[in-house]
């Protein structure tokens, strides 16, 4: 079991947890959901490497607050499939978050946000979570052009268990709003460790948004590792329909 608990710690640590992600992306960028109004992404994803496999389902739905203050929660089920260990299930840890935007491109050329959250555990099982409460902290950037959009930064989560250690994400991509309905974007991320002595982790992946009409979204997004790969990320994907209210 203790094999387990670290092989599935190590795995995560290569999928960009979700506390630090913008869907469709891995990168996260530092606008909120509009003001009174809700994002809901009904999602599906996962990460395959050599010999196994982690992937989620589940629902994340962000609320504006206030023109700067975006609050949010994830929940998902979650399978976990470890080399030379039986297939895991169950629910995967809660993501409870916020995002504070704090500088404003219209002032100061940029937008920036701080992205506070925590993770709770569901103690479903050592492969699919953490055994403790889990904080982490971001700090996000963006900067506009017409139609182009180029974001990033990165944060760090505070695991305090004896399998994880202390571990960050730093990300960048570039999006295009090729048409009105229609998004374009690439990005390249890195992870450190999130098990003691664990493996690094690199991956770049491509993505879109494309809009069904004014309340329906479809996002999705793909990419594979570029840094030990057989261990940590070898293909990761991201697909979602997203429902503003």
């Amino acid at each position: 079991m203790r094999r387990l608990a670290c092989w599935a710690v190590v795995f995560c640590a290569g999928l960009a947890p979700p506390a630090l992600a913008g869907p469709p992306f891995v990168t996260d960028d530092p606008e909120p959901t509009a003001k009174g109004h809700w994002e809901i992404n009904t999602f599906t994803s996962g990460t395959v490497a050599t010999g196994g496999s982690f992937e989620e389902a589940g629902v994340n739905a962000s609320y504006g607050w206030s023109d700067d203050l975006e609050l949010s929660t994830t929940v998902a089920s979650a399978f976990s499939q470890a080399p030379g260990t039986p297939s895991v299930s169950g629910f995967s840890d809660v993501q409870l978050g916020a995002k504070y935007r704090f500088v404003h491109q219209a002032d100061w050329g940029v937008d920036v946000a701080l992205v506070p959250g925590l993770t709770l555990p569901t103690h479903s099982s050592l492969a699919l979570g953490r055994d403790g409460v889990v904080p982490s902290l971001a700090l996000q950037f963006q900067k506009d052009w017409g139609d182009w959009s180029v974001f990033g930064g990165g944060g760090c989560l505070f695991p305090h268990d004896t399998l994880s250690q202390d571990f960050c994400l730093l990300g960048g991509a570039v999006t295009w709003q090729i048409r009105p309905t229609l998004q374009l974007g690439a990005e390249v991320y890195h992870a450190t460790p999130g098990a003691r002595f664990g493996l690094h982790t690199t991956a770049v992946g491509v993505g879109a948004i494309y809009d069904l009409s004014e309340r329906y979204h479809l996002l999705v997004s793909a990419g594979p590792g570029i840094q030990n790969v057989t261990m940590t990320d070898g293909m990761s994907w991201y697909m979602a329909l997203q429902i503003t209210i």
